[in-house]
């Protein structure tokens, strides 16, 4: 971690609060081992890379049949030395929001959208989002969606390309020329 995270993981494993590690974006739930905790937090920080070591358990489990060749014994684990992992520590608490996916909520300039259901269509509802992370957007609680409305929960983004498609005016007579 770097040095002004350490306020924030040292709490983190004061608390024994559980903490995630995620392998690949790309990979899914399948790729993410939640539940863990900080093990071990160094007592000083790196002089060259300015960096805290921290470890973290991380329970392995053996991949496929382990193989016998002569007195060796080959075993292949899912999470090998070296591998890179990024860890989510939580940091802060949002009291009384909605927590929706970033797949969830449209942006256009600075306004915030989410599409939410009634009857066979969706009606575009403005949010005001307070915090925003690569998976997940925290928006204020100030009654736009009430806990327990149905709202699109992915491709916002796309439907608030369609509806601006279909609000704009007709093609340029002049298409673009004028003398």
């Amino acid at each position: 971690a770097f040095e002004q995270d350490i306020p924030q993981i040292t709490a983190v494993a004061a608390a024994g609060k559980p903490i995630t590690a995620v392998l690949d974006a790309s990979r899914g739930a399948a790729g993410r081992v939640e539940g863990l905790r900080i093990a071990y937090v160094a007592d000083r920080v790196e002089a060259d890379s300015r960096t805290l070591r921290f470890f973290v358990t991380l329970p392995n489990e053996i991949v496929g049949t382990p193989r016998t060749e002569g007195t060796s014994r080959f075993v292949t684990w899912r999470y090998k030395p070296g591998q890179r992992m990024q860890l989510e520590l939580p940091v802060e608490e949002w009291r009384e929001r909605i927590v929706l996916p970033t797949d969830a909520v449209a942006q256009d300039g600075v306004e915030h959208y989410v599409f939410r259901s009634h009857g066979d269509h969706f009606d575009r509802a403005p949010v005001h989002v307070e915090h925003r992370d690569p998976e997940w957007v925290v928006i204020a609680n100030d009654g736009t969606l009430a806990p327990g409305d149905r709202v699109a929960l992915s491709a916002a983004q796309q439907l608030q390309l369609a509806l601006k498609n279909r609000s704009g005016g007709g093609v340029d007579p002049h298409a673009g020329h004028d003398h």
